[in-house]
């Protein structure tokens, strides 16, 4: 076999090989981020749900509702929600000056407004475990952000001290209220709003 044929045959095989690779990170590790993603929204309304039959909470407070619709908004939206989508969103919104955001973070707050401190600590626990399984989501499916992902995964398995710190700092992030209304609005409405791009 000749040089050239070697490299060739090289050429052809790395190509084969890096196409493979795409595939499967495109397709069948996004299909199971997706999965891993409703899953854990699944434990997390399951808990939300418990916690109502338990009595820590009233199925017909506004809070449960209005955490449970949002729930509900991003299971039937896991599959769009990823970091381009919130970007269009946004565009969107501002372009025609939607201000969906305001109405449904108002929603939220009037509705935790009027919660005990356990049942608001309870809401915005569930909150917050609905936001950290998004920005995993978010993370470990966008292909600029996965290396970074693996080392963070890699972190916390080895130094499992650091999960409560990590936890806090997404959880105090101020901009969770925003992925909620993106989260909402294509749930609601199956990203009809992209009529407008």
């Amino acid at each position: 076999m000749s040089i050239l044929t070697a490299q060739v045959l090289l050429s052809v095989l790395a190509t084969l090989l890096a196409c493979g690779l795409w595939w499967l990170y495109a397709f069948e590790y996004d299909r199971y981020r997706v999965h891993l993603f409703r899953h854990r929204l699944f434990v997390i309304r399951d808990d939300l749900f418990d916690a109502a039959k338990a009595g820590r909470i009233a199925f017909n407070s506004p809070a449960y509702r209005t955490t449970w619709e949002t729930l509900n908004a991003m299971l039937r939206s896991a599959h769009a929600l990823t970091f381009l989508e919130y970007v269009v969103f946004i565009f969107v919104a501002k372009r025609f000056k939607i201000d969906i955001e305001q109405t449904e973070y108002a929603r939220y707050g009037c509705a935790v407004t009027d919660l005990s401190p356990a049942e608001r600590d309870l809401i915005l626990g569930v909150y917050g475990k609905a936001h950290r399984a998004l920005f995993s989501h978010w993370m470990h499916t966008n292909i600029i952000t996965f290396p970074l992902a693996l080392l963070v995964d890699l972190l916390l398995y080895l130094v499992p001290s650091f999960r409560s710190p990590l936890a806090k700092v997404l959880t105090g992030w101020s901009a969770w209220h925003k992925l909620d209304t993106v989260a909402n609005v294509i749930g609601h409405t199956d990203g009809a709003y992209r009529a407008y791009v």
